[in-house]
């Protein structure tokens, strides 16, 4: 059984007792006992353990000394040296070693507390000119005792407050001094300050430096609010806004004008005069602390503005705030602590509802009227460039509280605004009761161009810097892998185009193009068709090759992806073939000059597609092919194809390398073989 404690030595009957409930065998009580010590005396001391196996003969034995061992501690454990002499006696028990660890610090704490009071003496004979040097030497010494009395005590920390009071009362005088020489100096306007001056100031400066160190951190205050050197340095500034704007009816705008003209004209001439490396002050130091104490006046102006101010003053003030914070982080180079600081959460909600009610309102101004479509994609872009623009100082702020308001900006602006635009362009109808179907494909042309536009406008937006980083902050918010923000109304509008509006485009193509052949369906001279001219092509086809071209003059003139232009024409283009082989080719009979004719008003209206030089189309591939079968008819070599035994096999291997085929099915073969068979190809 160890004794582990002075806790231990106390509660022994205890022990006694839980000795006595496991007695049953001999090993174990043998056990328990060595548990005592922690160890032999390994030179010839005597050991508890030893003389508790020596002496046991039986469970009374056993009790009676092991409360012999604690009466004897107990009594005698009073004093560092009364725990030698037991340690001597009874080997290196644990119970020693923490009695002594607490008599030791014990001692520390009484002799630290003996300094502490003789500190504390020292300090009541502290007066305003107590130097510098005096205040920095007990300042050590007392910091150094409150290290051996540990930041809980309160002996400690009462000797930090007079500390601090002494410090105050000196910085008190010299803050007086130096807010007076600051003034002498004009250090803050045109005129020219000599080297004498400019050193008097920076010494000056340090002082009230040093004198603010021996504060920070002792009290867990805010350190900025220590710098006494630089609140005297930025008193210049306070007194002349004091001066100026001690009207409350000014607009707030005229502050941050003033204030953003002062840093401008001194922080740099501020940095030269009071940097002094050798003591900390770092131009960098300077550099923010300077702004920091020029913004204190700003600032309770500002909390006055937001506690006292009308709604729509309040979101003038905002818009001010953002700006001047934006500018002094951007031109001025400011990380502290900036005036979004001071707006309470319920003013944010305020302003990002006006915002949002605000953009909204323009929205449905601009697609109000469904007579101006054709310009509704500019005039959306323009609104959200606008919005974007205006909001840009806010997103660029780097504030916690802000990244809610800025992912709710962007949700109820960017991202349901261009839902909603979408929404309203697909139900827009800007014709009036009397249009033709020409009319009905150039509204839907010009819907798939609007759509176009802002889709790629949104995909420059989620491009954007600040929308790459709030993507990264959802996805780590909620575990995601989200590639934008934007991409599910990017999808919305991709599909969109290609699966609703496109298809629509060829559907209003192919009924206008089903009008303008009829009279060309009809034709039944394909075999009575004299020499063609290579250029011309069936009269008859005029008005359809018109149709294509003037719509395709349409189609490329738009803003749209070449992709999409290109899959409506080869969508058109198939429409087309297949109308060439159904209703004209399968239909009439031909002579040779007829087919060379066909041939001609195929490619001239395919043309009209203005498809580009390597466009590939299989369909267009067929009835090339097919009348390259039909033409086998004026082939010498050909009279060996179509046999009706040759017909029946479906095996054309030797026909198609004949006439490099490589689209027609057998199928499409045997079809085309029996039609000369047959007669159809004079």
């Amino acid at each position: 059984m160890a004794l582990t404690s002075v806790h231990d030595v106390l509660e022994v009957e205890k022990r006694i007792s839980a000795i006595n409930e496991k007695r049953e065998q001999l090993a174990l009580r043998l056990k328990r006992a060595q548990e005592v010590s922690v160890g032999g005396n390994g030179g010839g001391n005597h050991n508890v353990g030893d003389g508790i196996m020596d002496t046991m003969g039986t469970d009374v034995d056993s009790e009676e000394y092991l409360r012999s061992i604690a009466k004897d501690i107990t009594s005698n454990a009073t004093s560092l040296e009364g725990i030698r002499r037991l340690r001597t006696k009874y080997g290196a028990l644990r119970v020693l070693d923490v009695l002594e660890r607490a008599f030791k610090q014990r001692e520390t704490k009484d002799l630290a507390l003996v300094e502490l009071g003789s500190l504390r003496e020292e300090m009541d004979g502290f007066e305003e000119e107590t130097s510098l040097q005096e205040l920095d030497r007990v300042g050590k010494r007392v910091a150094s005792v409150r290290e051996r009395l540990g930041d809980d005590s309160d002996e400690g920390l009462a000797a930090y407050n007079q500390l601090n009071g002494a410090v105050s009362l000196r910085a008190k005088v010299l803050c007086g001094q130096f807010k007076d020489r600051l003034l002498e100096s004009k250090w803050d306007t045109s005129a020219t300050i000599s080297s004498d001056t400019m050193g008097d100031l920076r010494r000056r400066s340090t002082d009230l430096y040093k004198l603010s160190l021996l504060i920070i951190g002792n009290l867990n205050h805010n350190q900025s609010s220590f710098f006494w050197n630089f609140q005297c340095i930025a008193n210049n500034f306070e007194i002349k806004f004091t001066y100026h704007f001690h009207d409350d009816s000014l607009k707030m705008e005229t502050f941050f004008k003033y204030m953003n003209d002062y840093l401008n004209k001194n922080l740099y001439r501020c940095i030269s005069i009071f940097h002094d490396e050798v003591h900390g002050i770092t131009r960098q130091l300077i550099h923010e602390q300077f702004i920091d104490h020029v913004l204190q006046p700003i600032r309770e102006k500002v909390v006055s503005g937001l506690s006292h101010a009308d709604s729509k003053v309040l979101i003038s003030l905002i818009s001010e705030i953002l700006n001047t914070d934006k500018n002094l982080e951007t031109f001025f180079h400011y990380h502290g602590r900036g005036m979004i600081s001071l707006v309470p959460a319920e003013i944010w909600d305020m302003w990002l509802a006006y915002e949002v009610e605000t953009a909204t309102n323009q929205f449905d101004k601009l697609i109000s009227n469904p007579k101006e479509m054709v310009e509704s994609s500019s005039d959306f872009i323009k609104l959200l460039n606008k919005v974007y623009s205006y909001l840009k100082p806010f997103y660029g702020l780097e504030f916690e509280p802000l990244k809610k308001y800025k992912l709710l900006s962007c949700s109820q602006i960017f991202i349901k605004l261009s839902s909603l635009y979408l929404d309203r362009l697909l139900t827009i109808n800007s014709l009036g009761d009397t249009h033709t179907g020409e009319d009905e494909l150039n509204q839907t042309l010009m819907k798939l161009q609007n759509i176009n536009i802002v889709y790629e406008r949104i995909i420059e937006l989620s491009e954007e810097y600040i929308f790459i980083h709030l993507t990264d902050v959802v996805n780590e918010w909620e575990s995601k892998n989200y590639t934008t923000l934007f991409q599910n109304v990017l999808e919305d509008y991709r599909k969109i185009m290609e699966e609703s509006v496109q298809p629509t485009v060829v559907h209003r193509v192919k009924k206008l193009l089903k009008e303008s052949l009829r009279n060309y369906f009809k034709l039944g001279v394909w075999s009575t068709v004299a020499n063609p001219d290579s250029d011309t092509a069936t009269s008859e086809l005029v008005d359809a090759i018109k149709l294509i071209t003037r719509i395709m003059m349409k189609l490329d003139s738009l803003s749209i992806p070449l992709a999409v232009s290109t899959c409506i024409k080869n969508e058109l283009l198939n429409i087309i073939v297949n109308y060439f082989i159904e209703s004209i080719l399968k239909l009439n009979k031909f002579s040779k000059q007829g087919l060379d004719q066909f041939e001609l008003d195929f490619r001239t209206i395919r043309d009209a597609l203005n498809l580009s030089n390597d466009n590939t189309n299989a369909q267009e591939g067929v009835l090339f092919e097919l009348v390259k079968v039909l033409s086998l008819k004026y082939d010498p070599d050909g009279q060996k194809f179509f046999g009706t035994a040759y017909i029946k096999e479906l095996n054309y291997r030797d026909l198609k390398n004949h006439l490099r085929i490589k689209t027609l099915t057998d199928f499409e073969i045997q079809d085309a073989l029996y039609r000369i068979a047959y007669g159809n190809i004079l």
